[in-house]
């Protein structure tokens, strides 16, 4: 796997999509994109949001086995 690289076309794509679902009230995972998704609610309003889902994300770590590299149903955010 290469470096980690920004993409405006897929930041603005992200947004885009951001935006439709706050503007619609919807929470779920687009479709039809070659490109991976997480997604983050919270049952109330944390101080940093974006801080605490990627904490979140992050955690999952534990259950990585760097040995087995790949996907796994208790590693998906984190290997995103």
């Amino acid at each position: 796997v290469g470096p980690v690289t920004w993409n405006s076309n897929l930041a603005k794509g992200a947004a885009d999509w951001a935006k439709y679902l706050a503007d619609n009230n919807l929470f779920k995972h687009a479709t039809g994109i070659n490109a991976g998704e997480n997604l983050y609610m919270s049952s109330h309003q944390p101080a940093e949001p974006c801080t605490r889902a990627t904490q979140l994300f992050y955690g999952e770590v534990k259950y990585y086995d760097y040995n087995k590299p790949g996907y796994s149903q208790k590693t998906g955010h984190f290997t995103q």
